[in-house]
């Protein structure tokens, strides 16, 4: 398989955490944000984790529908909910459990069909558990990313995930995010390559003031951070490419300068 991004739409990119708080997604957000910047792609972040969704929050965002308002009867109405960034746009999580309680879950399989045809990229925030529904958005995807940090409950998930995934897509799809990368102090990051028994890690710098400062003020953690640069240059990784030099770099640099 070509790991080359087809110039079609239709690219679904899946992001889920070993277990909750492993910061999964952080990550989704910024590689959203740097398909549509850095890459000029059209870019749809969809906040799938329904109970605990934080995208909109994170945005300061507002929408005015989300996937909650969405019925099995009328699918094609997730384009009447997406709220319109300058960056990308977002299909934010219902509001609370109690509105999937009343309506039932959102046709989600039929909504990312229908997204990939709109879009050339579709971002997936996932939550950790795997229920029947993730299973067929992950046999959907172009690329699975597990996002974990080497703490050992975090690692022992990471590890059932990828068996479990193995189950439904190829290896070439699945990339493993070592999110936190030296903050344990029993763990180094060739430990974690062992216990996964997987060589190829994208590593993200163990860095909380920097993520809480652009929290803080519902903003993105800055390109020019160790940090930033490992998120922005993994929307160029997942298309098997390695991130431009300054002078051939795009949108979001020109923007900076």
């Amino acid at each position: 398989m070509s790991t080359t991004v087809s110039q079609s739409r239709g690219n679904l990119v899946c992001f889920l955490p070993a277990q909750e708080s492993d910061g999964a997604s952080t990550v989704a957000l910024h590689v959203a944000r740097a398909l549509s910047l850095e890459r000029g792609m059209s870019t749809l972040l969809a906040d799938l984790d329904y109970h605990s969704g934080t995208v909109a929050q994170r945005l300061g965002m507002e929408p005015a529908g989300t996937l909650g308002d969405v019925s099995a009867e009328e699918p094609g109405a997730w384009s009447k909910v997406v709220a319109a960034r300058e960056d990308f746009n977002v299909l934010a999580a219902p509001v609370s459990s109690g509105q999937l309680t009343t309506k039932g879950l959102p046709p989600i399989v039929d909504v990312l069909r229908g997204a990939c045809g709109e879009y050339d990229y579709v971002v997936a925030d996932l939550p950790s558990a795997l229920s029947s529904s993730a299973r067929e958005i992950l046999s959907m995807a172009w690329r699975l990313c597990i996002v974990f940090t080497p703490d050992f409950t975090s690692l022992h998930l990471a590890r059932r995930r990828i068996r479990e995934l193995g189950e439904l897509t190829d290896d070439e799809r699945l990339l493993c995010v070592l999110n936190r990368s030296g903050s344990s102090p029993v763990l180094n990051d060739d430990d974690v390559r062992t216990v996964l028994e997987r060589e190829d890690l994208w590593l993200l710098a163990n860095d909380y003031p920097t993520v809480h400062k652009a929290e803080r003020r519902g903003d993105f953690i800055a390109s020019d951070t160790e940090l930033g640069t490992q998120l922005y240059g993994l929307a160029w990784r997942l298309d098997g490419l390695s991130r431009p030099p300054d002078a051939e770099s795009s949108l979001l640099r020109r923007l900076l300068s």
